[in-house]
């Protein structure tokens, strides 16, 4: 923030929120990307053992349904769930449209992704911030990003 204001430039930043993000998480892919990150076999094997195949089942007064296997996302205690599920995209530079194109560029390589490990933004949350101080600047009130209008 002080390298913006001191060296006359526009930040442009980008507060990302996912749908559902732990709702959502393939846990088989998980443990793909743990081995790949380094995860050692005892690791991957608790973690395994956590993840895969849990039963769960829904329970009304007293009755209960039938147990069923859950293979996406994570139990409702799980310690990180509630500091995930955000991201920020930031870009800093002298033009505003220059740094809308390349947020806009950006976005398309987090779509990539986001579609790899199936996951969806929640553009109705998602928010744009411009920090800048240069005087007479002009900025929109708003900025389309992948066909979705998302207020400054």
């Amino acid at each position: 923030m002080n390298s913006i204001k001191s060296k006359r430039l526009i930040g442009l930043f980008l507060f990302i929120y996912f749908k559902k993000a732990f709702n959502t998480v393939d846990q088989k892919l998980l443990l793909l990307k743990l081995r790949k990150y380094g995860f050692s076999d005892i690791a991957l094997g608790l973690k395994e053992n956590y993840f895969i195949d849990r039963k769960q089942f829904i329970k009304i007064d007293n009755e209960k349904s039938d147990f069923i296997s859950c293979n996406l996302g994570f139990l409702s205690d799980f310690t990180v769930k509630p500091y995930a599920d955000d991201t920020t995209l930031i870009q800093v530079g002298n033009d505003i449209n220059e740094l809308i194109e390349a947020f806009n560029k950006s976005i398309k390589k987090l779509l990539v992704w986001c579609h790899y490990n199936r996951i969806d933004i929640n553009w109705s949350k998602t928010e744009i911030m411009i920090v800048s101080n240069k005087k007479k600047a002009c900025f929109p009130t708003s900025i389309s990003i992948d066909k979705n209008d998302i207020e400054v």
